[in-house]
């Protein structure tokens, strides 16, 4: 029993996405080839101008994932702009964008000319109110919010112009009054909610860090252990691929929807409520995800991949349906889905084997006598380790489909009522 906690809870957190349906061993990605809806990334402001700053400025950007850079050091006074490489090459035109031309959104970052930072006053200069400014461009919906991000002033302006929506960003360098002014532009004439989506993600990651590298496996492992014991949940998706996190994403959205499928009273049905709105700010709509499980693994990837296309901070959507899940629950103080595999204590990784940029090893807990084991893969993102869990095949290799649907089953009755269906499926 003490064996099966283990091995159940972590696949219940982990290995959500298979939810315990056999099938062929999924296929890496081959090396190099960037992972299908990949996290965005996220870097220093230097970097996003291309170094162009005389100073460190202590602002994180998040942009997303597929999006790379245009910056011609002969006129470097045009900025950096960043988006995909055919908009890049279509849009952009010397110091201007042709935005007619463009399918995704486009960021531009540069040096602001007619805006500063009087630092004694802590205002941005010239000082106009969103009334003022609103009367002379002729601007409406004008919205302007100021905030401090690791000392740097900040200042985001929205409105609309006609039919476009405009997107500014203003940084205080640190030195004098000087500013970086970064604008988003979207397609001409068709702005839609992703450009909001991926302009608030953009506005909410500056005060984050950049992702923390873990040197070895036991750091990754050691850094994983510590942030699910705080629920850090966001912390703890660090340290896993992103391969692993996006499974994970997606069995949250199928655990859901088994909750709420399975809700046999109106007690419950409130109970779920929490969770239900999460998945609605993330524009997962009801009726999405499926109310049973595929009869394949890989219909099952299929389905559950395709509702997280949209969701751009998937740490962020982890992080908010595991506290909904913790709010649902019979026992609010402990989570659900992860309590039971972060509540032991005496938790270690052994038979650490490193083979190029993979690793190999087992997470062992030991309590009251017992000893359960759990096999762990890593896999080398950049510089670091990062966690990736083994998948199941039809030999029987890494996590049981009969465990791991089981430890999905428990968080469903407890949330949602019976699971009469799961009974039926094969162990």
């Amino acid at each position: 029993m003490f064996c099966r906690c283990l091995t159940t809870s972590a696949a219940a957190l982990l290995l959500a996405a298979t939810c315990a349906v056999t099938g062929p061993r999924a296929q890496a990605a081959p090396p190099g080839n960037a992972a299908q809806n990949p996290a965005p990334q996220r870097m220093p402001l230097l970097k996003a101008m291309s170094g162009d700053i005389v100073a460190e400025v202590p602002v994180t950007i998040t942009l997303p994932a597929d999006y790379e850079s245009s910056y011609d050091r002969e006129h470097s006074t045009n900025g950096t702009f960043w988006a995909t490489r055919d908009d890049l090459r279509a849009a952009v035109q010397g110091d201007g964008v042709d935005t007619t031309k463009l399918t995704r959104g486009l960021f531009w970052f540069r040096h602001a000319l007619n805006a500063g930072y009087d630092a004694q006053k802590g205002k941005f200069i010239p000082e106009e109110s969103a009334e003022e400014l609103a009367k002379k461009t002729g601007v409406t919906n004008l919205k302007i919010a100021d905030k401090t991000v690791n000392g740097r002033a900040i200042r985001t302006i929205t409105c609309n112009s006609g039919d476009r929506r405009v997107y500014l960003l203003y940084v205080w360098t640190g030195i004098d009054t000087n500013c970086i002014l970064v604008s988003y532009h979207h397609p001409a004439g068709k702005h839609s909610p992703r450009d909001d989506q991926v302009w608030s993600q953009f506005v909410d990651g500056l005060g984050q860090a950049t992702s923390k590298v873990h040197e070895t496996p036991e750091q990754a492992f050691r850094a994983f252990m510590a942030a699910g014991e705080k629920e850090d949940w966001k912390g703890m998706c660090e340290c896993l691929t992103n391969e692993t996190r996006d499974k994970l994403a997606a069995g949250l959205i199928f655990a859901g929807s088994l909750a709420k499928g399975f809700a046999t009273t109106e007690e419950q049905k409130a109970k779920l409520k929490a969770v239900d709105d999460v998945l609605a700010k993330y524009g997962i709509k009801d009726g999405q995800a499926p109310a049973n499980a595929p009869k394949t693994e890989m219909d099952l990837e299929k389905a559950m991949m395709k509702l997280i296309e949209s969701i751009q901070d998937r740490n962020a959507f982890i992080a908010d349906v595991l506290a909904a899940f913790k709010q649902a629950s019979d026992h609010p103080s402990m989570n659900p889905l992860a309590a039971p595999f972060f509540g032991f204590k005496d938790v270690r990784l052994e038979e650490v084997k490193i083979r190029g940029n993979s690793a190999t090893a087992v997470a062992v807990a030991r309590r009251d006598g017992q000893e359960a084991r759990q096999p762990l893969n890593f896999r080398k993102v950049g510089d670091g380790w990062r966690i990736e869990i083994p998948e199941s095949d039809n030999r029987g290799n890494g996590v049981q489909s009969g465990t791991a649907d089981k430890s999905m089953n428990q968080p469903c009755l407890k949330c949602g009522g019976c699971v009469k269906q799961m009974e039926e499926r094969p162990i």
